[in-house]
């Protein structure tokens, strides 16, 4: 929605400033490139929700990559001292809370680990070893 804002924001100022019985305040340069911010913030996270929401093909294997990709993008946010930056923190510690432990979980690491495309790559070391771990008792 944010992101629809964003296109239309010459036609809502233009349409804004026409009318004078519109009593509402314009929304400011500053506030414009708040929503600016936070639709760059939420863009790789609503991509991830994108692809992992597909019902063509198995997205399991995603989880891991796909979060490791999102928390890469908001810790650049963090660093780059960007307006949004508070906004990406508060993304990154409630991703952290929600999947505490999602590279370490057992389904997620071998959906992973088998995906010819992706393979161990996306794993951290200690998952690498449990994953392999894993392999050796089972098979």
């Amino acid at each position: 929605m944010l992101k629809r804002l964003l296109v239309l924001k010459e036609t809502i100022v233009e349409e804004l400033a026409s009318d004078p019985n519109f009593n509402v305040d314009s929304l400011t340069a500053s506030k414009w490139k708040q929503i600016d911010g936070i639709v760059e913030v939420l863009e790789p996270i609503a991509q991830a929700t994108e692809d992992t929401s597909s019902e063509r093909y198995p997205t399991l294997e995603l989880v891991i990559p796909l979060l490791q990709g999102i928390q890469y993008v908001l810790r650049n946010h963090v660093q780059q001292q960007k307006p949004e930056t508070v906004f990406a923190q508060n993304l990154c510690k409630s991703l952290k809370s929600q999947f505490p432990l999602a590279e370490q979980d057992r389904l997620y690491m071998i959906a992973t680990a088998v995906d010819p495309r992706i393979k161990m790559e996306a794993l951290p070391d200690d998952s690498k070893v449990l994953a392999k771990q894993y392999f050796q008792d089972k098979f």
